[in-house]
């Protein structure tokens, strides 16, 4: 699970600069999201360079250089735009999604793990409390007893 989930992490983190998109107008994406923001401003011609019936170089870095072959296959599907975009956008809720139910694991997991120490930690005080109150107890009985008499020897 955890090769999964860092597997879906990655496609949402900034790649390395040896691996950014050059866009052919100039621009640069560094991520998925900044794959959407370009893809929304780049004007048609821009677009069409990098998407056509012959090749579609989003979906060839999507399955290069972000490792996500189920988004990649669903970009080669269409040329449209706005298709794009939405795709892609899906793509991006559904990871978020899945990474926000593994924390909420971990913050779980962890809740319990520290209840469970912070329960075994109370119960080691509670002993060590008991054992300091029970030689107080202890000393107080024999000083009553020796010196004071007040309790008879034979009772302890």
């Amino acid at each position: 699970m955890d090769d999964e989930i860092e597997k879906l992490s990655d496609i949402l983190k900034d790649v390395k600069p040896e691996n950014c998109f050059w866009i052919n107008n100039g621009l640069i994406v560094r991520n998925i999201y900044e794959l959407v923001t370009a893809l929304q401003n780049i004007d048609a011609k821009t677009f069409d360079y990098h998407v056509n019936k012959d090749k579609n170089d989003f979906s060839e870095w999507v399955k290069g250089t972000l490792n996500d072959n189920e988004l990649a296959e669903d970009l080669l599907k269409t040329t449209n735009r706005k298709k794009i975009i939405k795709r892609i956008n899906e793509r991006i809720k559904y990871v978020e999604k899945e990474l926000d139910k593994v924390r909420k694991k971990q913050v779980a997991e962890t809740k319990k793990i520290t209840e469970k120490e912070f329960g075994l930690g109370r119960i080691f005080l509670e002993l060590i409390i008991s054992f300091v109150l029970g030689i107080i107890v202890g000393i107080v009985v024999g000083v009553l007893v020796e010196y004071y008499k007040i309790i008879p020897r034979g009772w302890f």
